[in-house]
């Protein structure tokens, strides 16, 4: 084992006015309805609200809690993930028991899988991986796929040989949760998590997921299983930049230490670790490497 390291707006119309501007009579709704309008509004509203905080996710009650009259959100869409864009249905749909979404910062809503499903789903990016093996390439799994973690990953899965075949399978890794799961979303779809102004990025995605076919993204760590590269992309950030003394800073470890446990208890022996998070001077010599080999 080796380890290195660097130190949606609604698109209707306003209530009482048609697209033309011209004051329309409102139509009579009946009570339900008037409380399902009320209930899909607060979901926008505080959908917006997180999105504009930077946590871009639904809190962290189950969706699956609400009663009647609560924010309701409609069946997922026949492509599998993607609900719809940027608009919370205006019809009264109960949820089941298990549902639960992820908001990606653009207004796309994704349905987190249950881990039935990402185990389902997994089986298939492990059986193309290792294909990719057979034929003499290798698999590198990206752990985080933040701004830095997802640009990695697209640019490790562009990397070809000199007759034009990909030279890396790629699999993206990060949390089942809903202020994660959208960037999973996102990048099987062959979209960028976030903007950039690098105009080369998004084909870089598309041409990975969609005509190479060497870059997935799941949340199932058996992906550091099949990994002959593992590469860290963890934030990690200090707690508070307004100190006026560098003896004050504080790093809280505690995330990227629990990430570093996941992937040794899956990894393999012989697999190579790059830490590419920024981590403070003796990391990953005091820290991430007892780790993994604590695992």
């Amino acid at each position: 084992m080796r380890a290195f390291g660097s130190t949606s707006a609604d698109r209707r119309t306003t209530s009482g006015r048609s697209a033309s501007g011209l004051r329309t009579a409102r139509p009579t709704v009946t009570r339900a309805m008037q409380r399902t309008e009320t209930a899909n509004r607060a979901a926008r509203q505080q959908a917006a609200t997180s999105m504009e905080s930077g946590r871009s996710g639904v809190s962290g009650e189950r969706a699956s809690s609400a009663r009647p009259g609560r924010p309701v959100f409609p069946r997922p869409a026949a492509r599998g993930t993607r609900l719809y864009r940027g608009r919370v249905s205006a019809e009264p749909q109960l949820l089941p028991e298990s549902f639960h979404v992820s908001f990606s910062p653009d207004g796309t809503v994704f349905r987190i899988p249950s881990e039935a499903e990402s185990r389902s789903t997994f089986r298939e990016i492990a059986e193309s991986a290792e294909a990719h093996r057979l034929r003499g390439g290798q698999i590198v799994v990206v752990q985080g796929l933040g701004f830095v973690g997802s640009a990695v990953a697209a640019a490790v899965a562009s990397v070809s040989d000199e007759a034009g075949r990909p030279l890396h399978y790629v699999i993206g890794v990060d949390l089942a949760t809903p202020a994660s799961y959208w960037k999973v979303g996102k990048i099987n779809e062959g979209e960028p998590p976030f903007h950039s102004p690098d105009e080369n990025l998004p084909p870089l995605f598309r041409q990975a997921v969609h005509e190479r076919a060497n870059l997935r993204a799941t949340t199932c760590e058996t992906a550091y299983s099949l990994a002959d590269v593992i590469i860290v992309d963890v934030h990690l950030d200090v707690e508070d930049r307004a100190v006026h003394d560098a003896a004050e800073i504080q790093v809280n470890l505690a995330a990227f230490e629990q990430a570093l446990h996941t992937i040794g208890r899956h990894m393999r022996a012989d697999a190579l670790v790059l830490v590419e998070t920024t981590v403070p001077m003796g990391t990953c010599e005091r820290i991430a490497l007892p780790i993994l080999r604590e695992e």
